[in-house]
């Protein structure tokens, strides 16, 4: 049900849903999270930094990879998108992942 409400959400042309998609990054199913990640980062909305900045620690692989998708292509342009990026990065082992 949540995933077709997201669906609908992602459709319309106002900028209230992305408030309510971000709700759904902390819900504690991970389709809804995967969902919301998947319609976040089809917008530039920058009221989605923080919330994936903090997706970026979820324990889905899927969340953490569209988070870091997102944060990387707004971190061209947008310095709060870019330090959130680097402090992720900076929390990884030193090793992680090639070296």
């Amino acid at each position: 049900m949540k995933k077709e409400a997201l669906q609908a959400l992602e459709k319309m042309k106002d900028d209230r849903p992305v408030e309510l998609i971000i709700d759904d990054l902390e819900d504690n199913n991970v389709w809804v999270r995967r969902r919301a990640v998947d319609s976040l980062i089809r917008t530039d909305d920058v009221r989605a930094i923080e919330p994936l900045a903090k997706a970026l620690y979820d324990n889905d692989p899927q969340v953490r990879a569209g988070a870091e998708s997102w944060l990387r292509k707004m971190g061209v342009e947008n310095e709060r998108a870019k330090r959130a990026l680097q402090d992720y990065m900076d929390k990884l082992p030193k090793h992680w992942p090639f070296e």
